[in-house]
């Protein structure tokens, strides 16, 4: 399994996180949102979404002209419409991602300020790491 796979496995197989996005897997996506998504007349059929996205893939050495890669990098995005704000808060909402991705034995790396987009939507981005033993 790829760790993109994996990744969204374990996010949409994470009953907080399928309450969040209303059942709705299609919500947890490995893409950015289009722009369009933002539009107010949009935003409650698109959001609230996570979005993950394979940052960064740093081999230690190769073999066979084969990357055998020892760290892995994801950036997380909780994606929340400023209308659910009262419901859910940002900060509950990346202490849940937070347990799932210790349990896939990622430790955050860096965090952002959380920041409005198009005054409908709330977004916090955390980057989470992954580093393990290659097999050679």
């Amino acid at each position: 399994m790829t760790p993109q796979a994996e990744l969204y496995q374990a996010l949409s197989q994470d009953p907080e996180i399928l309450n969040i996005v209303s059942g709705d897997t299609s919500k947890i996506t490995n893409s950015y949102p289009d722009k369009d998504m933002f539009k107010s007349e949009n935003v409650e059929s698109n959001f609230p979404r996570i979005t993950f996205v394979l940052e960064d893939r740093r081999p230690m050495f190769y073999t066979d002209n084969e990357p055998v890669y020892d760290e892995l990098q994801f950036t997380v995005d909780i994606w929340l419409p400023t209308t659910l704000l009262a419901n859910y808060t940002l900060n509950a909402i990346k202490l849940e991602i937070d347990s799932v991705m210790r349990g896939l034995e990622y430790f955050k790396v860096s965090e952002s300020e959380e920041r409005m987009i198009y005054n409908t939507v709330s977004n916090l981005s955390i980057t989470y790491s992954k580093k393990f033993q290659s097999n050679l």
